[in-house]
């Protein structure tokens, strides 16, 4: 993790890269096997690498300030950077241009000194977690420390640094680009793909960050856009979810997740055709027992949730169950649990610690090697009476830790043990197993002289381990100085602390109110703070040492709760569930201390979130998921995370693990033939009436439709229809990189999401219009498809619509009328497949040839879907008028007059000029019959008429209705005498 500060115009505020680390592998090896951070009967176990780093106090050269060693491989700190000496070579990795820094502060001492003979004699050197270097460039800090197998480190920032200023140089290796976006150095020295976040009043807020290749094997930052007033939205995204099991009952307990994300799981089942897959154990050992005896089995399944790398039974001729699994960094998976076959599968190899079974119920530790095809190690452990582990954890050396239940009072504890006797009806039991599995570290027991039980166990960072479960003791030996010196009901939970040494109780403390409260799940934090979860009828669980009753919901409720590392006080704790019951079963601790816890509930009413996965219950019992920032909840935002998981029948989370991403998985069992599976995962439907399940939930971004799907109204072919609008919303915690946008069917899309370069921060949105134009009538569906960085790679919106119809008809379909008359015709238009559109109406087959008319009103429909819609067609005829004298229809033009006015003055002056001729008598009588005859001409040519009138005959009408290409016509008749 790199922190950055970064300024802004109003505050400062924290800019963090996340997982920008020196990793090394395993061939390197700062730590050969994570320790487990928690676990339970129920629950998963954690890596966790206690590296220290110890001032240089003459034992290296002077330039080191402080150096971690680890199985030959040595990191030294020096003022400008550090050194990785490995047993292949050394890699070196400076801040160019770093101003002279001050000297180094430890912080967070560990308590045991590192002793060396120097030249002076004896001299004992502190120890530190973490170191700081103040100043590394101008407003420039840097804080390295340990944390699973890793050296890693923070940048902070002060207001007005630039992250532009942070280059890294190499010395011994040159650095590679990988395609995920690591650097890759050598002697497997390598620097993870960076993760950059915001912390804005104690929220992370996502920013894109990733490294840039410089001349001369330097590399340097390019950090996107931040926002220091915006908040983060945290949503963990299901991944995948897939069933496991055979035809029989089968069930989950506990899993553990690898540096390469692979899950390992473990529990029972009585099925014959369990899964399986380079098995160990490949077929079900009959039980003399019973005709229906449990098996163990263990599983390792794939990242991404499709396939299984191994699958293996592990059981003899009794009952046979597997309780508690760690994984180690090699990928060697540690399982915990108990049996009561004579014949449990042990090593002959590796001589076991306890051969055979010594009675009832015996715990088992059994060591698969990678691949899960044979054992390193396997052994019982038990005495006379039954003992069943519950839970348990490993170290970087190998070394694994359970805990559990006994009845036995021949329990073999060591002979240093701080209990060596039985107490009580049953006793916890705490014991620490050899990295070879060949002798006990110590074995003890723990409890007082009533029912106590060992539920969950963890591995701090200085290998000391911490044990949770519940007592019924009303002297459990508690120490002092103890949040909760005295039992506070009639069964109460605790908390003990056993050092690596195992001959001492470090401190232990009740925790319980005046009901019964039992913690199942138990965790640390890099800090060495305690975290627990369990189930408790108290309202007083916390009073008066925090909240009290405000959200107690009664009849038994999960709860969470967070201690110092001393076990003297308590932090915060808070109720997770609703009436009427809830139980966490698992809990883990992230990179950053927040915090998620696991269990089922029969609450309809959970607090789930915003950003939940399933925020109603599918079924009378549901498994639940929820996360917790590192100061615990608040009244004003209570949870990050909350979210239901399962189906219409019962569903319950039995544990859950954690990996360096922040990355969940749960596991449990679900009696849903509607658990919600993703595509492709290795099982998706129940095999039987109960299987086990594997559910992945990733941190990362993740794109979100708002509304989730999009319908349209029936649209005429070819039609566009109006735009519908969806919201496309970044809901995860990192930037969502938008690769491409597009539709299939009928539609098409515009967008603004390319405004924001094709990225969305957490919680920004960007809106897509989309239109409909179909191209036939009936459904036609369709899909937005928006492709991006999240973890399925795409968000798909269904799209669907319908291409519109509608039918015509007329009435009446006869009709008669006189010359000059008109006719109506009502036109009906019934709307098909839901049609909504706008439909035109003509008329043909009469109009102004036949001088008449054919007029629809109104011009157009608009369809309402459902019902008729009607218009009326109008005919309108006309007659042709007779012929009439002029002096009872005039010529209406003036030129007529005139010109017969002009030929009577020229006929007369042509009379005048022939008289000469005596022809004036006869020409006279000429001109006075020529305007005789004008006279009556004009008198012949009547009126003028205009409209000839709308011949008489029988007409074939057509009305038709037309939307886009679809047409549709009705003929009638028209008979105009």
């Amino acid at each position: 993790m790199w922190k950055l500060s970064c300024p802004n115009s109003r505050f400062a505020s924290t800019l963090s890269l996340t997982g920008a680390v020196v990793a090394l592998a395993a061939a390197v090896a700062l730590a050969q096997a994570p320790a487990g951070k928690q676990s339970s009967r129920l629950k998963a176990q954690y890596a966790q690498i206690p590296l220290t780093f110890e001032a240089n106090q003459g034992q290296t050269a002077s330039q080191a300030q402080f150096l971690a060693r680890s199985r030959g491989t040595i990191v030294f700190l020096t003022a400008r950077g550090m050194v990785v000496k490995t047993k292949q070579g050394a890699v070196g990795m400076r801040f160019a241009g770093a101003t002279a820094a001050p000297a180094a502060q430890g912080r967070q001492a560990v308590a045991s000194p590192v002793h060396y003979w120097l030249g002076s004699g004896l001299v004992s050197v502190r120890s530190y977690r973490k170191v700081d270097f103040a100043k590394i460039y101008p407003g420039v800090g840097v804080t390295y420390y340990g944390h699973d197998g890793q050296v890693e480190f923070d940048l902070k920032l002060a207001p007005h640094a630039s992250p532009a200023a942070v280059q890294m140089a190499f010395r011994g290796a040159s650095p590679y680009l990988g395609a995920d976006g690591s650097l890759t150095l050598a002697h497997g020295v390598s620097l993870r793909t960076p993760l950059a976040y915001q912390s804005v009043n104690g929220r992370r807020h996502a920013v894109r960050v990733q490294y840039r290749l410089l001349p001369d094997d330097r590399v340097g930052l390019v950090v996107g856009a931040y926002d220091a007033n915006r908040t983060l939205i945290v949503d963990p995204i299901l991944a995948f979810a897939s069933l496991l099991g055979g035809t029989s009952y089968n069930q989950a307990n506990a899993v553990a997740v690898d540096s390469k994300g692979n899950g390992y799981v473990a529990g029972f089942t009585i099925s014959t055709d369990f899964p399986v897959q380079s098995a160990f154990q490949a077929k079900d050992a009959p039980g003399s027992f019973s005709t229906s005896s449990n098996d163990a089995f263990v599983t390792e399944i794939s990242a991404d949730g499709k396939s299984l790398i191994y699958s293996t039974y592990l059981g003899g001729n009794g009952d046979d169950e597997a309780t508690g699994i760690a994984v180690d960094s090699t990928g060697a998976a540690y399982v915990t649990g108990f049996t009561n076959s004579t014949n449990f599968p042990t090593t002959a190899a590796v001589p076991p610690i306890q051969a055979a079974n010594a009675g009832g119920y015996d715990a088992f530790v059994t060591k698969f090697a990678v691949g899960g095809a044979k054992l390193d190690y396997s052994t019982y452990l038990g005495g006379t009476g039954d003992d069943k582990a519950a839970a348990i954890a490993v170290d970087p050396q190998g070394e694994a830790f359970i805990t559990g239940t006994t009845s036995s009072t021949d329990f073999p504890v060591s002979a240093t043990a701080p209990q060596k006797t039985m107490a009580g009806k049953t006793d916890a039991f705490v014991a620490g197993i050899s990295a070879a599995g060949t002798s006990t570290l110590y074995a003890t027991y723990l409890g007082g002289s009533d029912i106590d039980n060992g539920n969950a166990i963890a591995v701090d960072q200085t290998g000391n381990v911490v044990v949770g479960g519940a007592t019924a003791s009303t002297n459990f030996p508690v120490t002092a100085g103890a949040h909760q010196p005295q039992i506070g009901g009639n069964f109460d939970g605790f908390i003990a602390m056993i050092p690596r040494a195992g001959t001492s109780i470090g401190w232990a403390t009740y925790l319980g109110g005046s009901g019964a409260d039992a913690i199942n799940a138990v965790t640390v934090d890099t800090a060495d703070n305690v975290y627990v979860a369990g189930s408790t009828n108290s309202s007083n669980l916390f009073c008066p040492f925090s909240s009290c009753a405000s959200s107690f919901a009664g009849n038994g409720d999960a709860f969470v709760a967070k201690f110092n590392s001393s076990g003297s006080q308590l932090v915060w704790g808070a109720y997770l569930g609703a009436a009427p019951s809830g139980v966490a079963t698992a809990i883990a601790v992230d990179s950053t201390d927040d915090v998620y816890i696991a269990g089922y509930t029969s609450s309809a009413s959970l607090p789930a979130t915003s950003n939940a996965t399933q925020n109603t219950p599918g079924g009378a019992v549901d498994g639940f998921l929820a996360k917790l920032g590192p100061a615990g909840p608040n009244s004003a935002n209570p949870f990050l995370f909350y979210s239901y998981l399962g189906g219409r029948e019962n569903d319950a989370v039995n544990g859950m693990g954690i990996d360096a991403n922040g990355d969940i998985d749960l596991v449990g069992t679900t009696s849903s033939n509607n658990f919600p599976v993703t595509a492709g995962t290795f099982q998706t439907s129940l095999n039987s009436s109960t299987d086990a399940f594997v559910a992945r939930y990733v941190v990362a971004a993740q794109g979100v439709f708002s509304p989730p799907a999009m319908g349209f109204p029936a649209q005429a072919p070819t039609v566009k229809s109006a735009a519908q609008t969806v919201t496309f919303t970044n809901g995860g915690e990192l930037a969502l990189i938008i690769k491409s946008i597009t539709t299939t069917g009928p539609y098409s899309e515009t967008d603004t999401c390319s405004a924001n370069n094709s990225t969305l921060q957490p919680t920004q949105s960007c809106t897509i219009s989309v239109v409909f134009t179909p191209t036939a009538t009936g459904t036609q569906n369709g899909t937005l498809v928006i492709t991006d960085n999240s973890p399925s790679g795409s968000e798909t919106l269904p799209l669907s619509g319908s291409g519109g119809d509608f039918s015509v008809s007329v009435t009446p379909i006869n009709q008669t009328i006189a010359a000059g008359a008109s006719a109506s015709f009502e036109v009906d238009l019934a709307p098909a497949t839901g049609y909504t559109g706008v439909v035109k109406l003509s008329c043909t087959g009469i109009g102004t040839t036949q001088n008449a008319t054919c007029t629809p009103s109104p011009a157009s429909l608009t369809m309402n879907g459902t019902s008729t819609s009607i218009a009326t067609m109008t005919v309108t005829t006309t007659v042709r008028p007779a012929i009439v004298p002029w002096f009872s229809a005039p010529p209406s033009g003036p030129w007529f007059w005139i010109a017969l006015f002009g030929l009577a003055l020229a006929l007369t002056g042509a009379i005048y000029g022939l008289r000469m001729r005596g022809m004036r008598r006869r020409v006279g009588w000429v001109g006075t019959a020529v305007l005789l005859g004008l006279s009556f001409a004009a008198a012949g040519c009547g009126g003028k008429t205009t409209n000839q009138g709308t011949p008489a005959g029988n007409y074939s009408l057509t009305f038709t209705g037309t939307a886009g290409q679809a047409t549709h016509s009705q003929k009638v008749n028209l008979t105009v005498n």
